[in-house]
């Protein structure tokens, strides 16, 4: 028997979206976030997390919505990613649903060469699109974030 797919549900905009439960380390409230030089464009800058820093991204304009500045009320999702440890920066934090595999819709029945979307499950009354954050924050840019963090003024990771 296949066990249920866990997802973290959280909202950008009005728009839910959802990650694997298995890359999430904690939810945190938000906090002063150090600008780091030179990043890619969707890190936002830097936080220190019971002593780790930690790069903190937002994936708005990946989902196709605008940029705007954080508020006092977002979310910061950390996720463990096989390269490093990344902040989210979310609207809101709705919760955790369960879905067996046959809920859920894979990506490319919907969205042919999208590979930032793993697929879709309902919820509620709503379609809330799984992310693979793996691929949407394009690891691929590891090493400008890195040379970022390592370059005078930066923080060692």
């Amino acid at each position: 028997m296949q066990r249920p797919r866990q997802l973290l549900v959280f909202v950008l905009d009005d728009r839910r979206f959802s990650v694997d439960l298995s890359v999430v380390v904690r939810i945190a409230r938000m906090v002063e976030i150090t600008p780091l030089p030179q990043a890619p464009d969707m890190v936002l800058g830097l936080i220190n997390v019971q002593g780790q820093i930690i790069p903190v991204v937002s994936i708005r304009k990946s989902c196709g919505l605008p940029d705007r500045p954080p508020h006092l009320n977002d979310r910061l999702i950390i996720l463990k990613m096989p390269a490093r440890m990344f902040a989210l920066l979310v609207d809101e934090v709705v919760g955790i649903v369960h879905r067996g595999e046959q809920e859920v819709v894979t990506a490319h029945q919907l969205f042919p060469g999208v590979d930032a979307v793993d697929g879709v499950v309902k919820y509620n009354d709503d379609i809330v699109l799984i992310q693979n954050m793996e691929r949407l924050l394009h690891l691929g840019d590891e090493g400008k974030l890195g040379a970022a963090m390592e370059e005078p003024g930066g923080v060692q990771p």
